[in-house]
């Protein structure tokens, strides 16, 4: 393994030292040290590496929050809805805000779903906006445009289902995602959970035991 530390030189002369003229015992304790310096080795591999997802999921989350925004009570969804209704620019601002929302969203499952160090809590981090999506409201969703893949929990967006129905149900449209208990504020939950907590409290990290 590159870059593992044998027992060598002045290394093996002090276990020789330790043991006497045993080359058994010196041959035991040098592979007991070597294991728990490849050990040691391994841990900070695994250090790192859950700490780089913790600081990625911190980000996804910032970003899926951001993504919220336009969706908020007076933001500019419900504004453009107020103004222009189904028209064209109405229409424009809620297909490209829900693409962004449903690629920040699968950004953030993504990570969810292929770290190793996500805690049983943090796995069910997202079921709250899968039930949603394929509860009693599914096939107004699917109607919109969005599905969620049953397996990977990723949502998959229809943009020419999603213009059709803008055009048609405006406000049925508004409802599935502003009102309260639907897609906006139930993702608006789960964010602020995450944002007020510690960004390792999702993962568990990585521990070492020496003998």
């Amino acid at each position: 393994m590159t870059g593992m530390r044998t027992i060598t030189g002045f290394a093996a002369e002090g276990l020789a030292s330790s043991y006497g003229a045993n080359s058994t015992a010196v041959a035991a304790a040098g592979k007991q040290a070597t294991a728990a310096q490849t050990e040691d080795a391994f841990f900070q591999i695994q250090q790192t590496a859950v700490g780089k997802q913790i600081t990625e999921f911190a980000e996804s989350v910032q970003v899926l929050n951001r993504r919220l925004r336009v969706f908020s009570s007076g933001g500019m969804f419900e504004l453009y809805y107020s103004k222009s209704g189904s028209g064209e620019g109405f229409s424009s601002l809620a297909r490209n805000s829900l693409r962004s929302l449903v690629d920040a969203y699968n950004s953030v499952n993504g990570m969810i779903k292929s770290s190793g160090y996500v805690t049983e809590e943090g796995k069910r981090l997202l079921d709250g906006v899968q039930g949603l999506l394929q509860g009693k409201e599914g096939q107004d969703y699917l109607n919109m445009g969005l599905t969620v893949d049953k397996d990977t929990g990723m949502i998959k967006l229809d943009e020419q289902k999603l213009a059709g129905f803008l055009t048609e149900n405006a406000a049925q449209a508004k409802k599935l995602l502003m009102d309260k208990g639907f897609l906006a504020p139930t993702l608006q939950n789960i964010v602020q959970d995450v944002l007020g907590k510690k960004e390792d409290y999702y993962f568990c990290r990585p521990f070492s035991v020496y003998v």
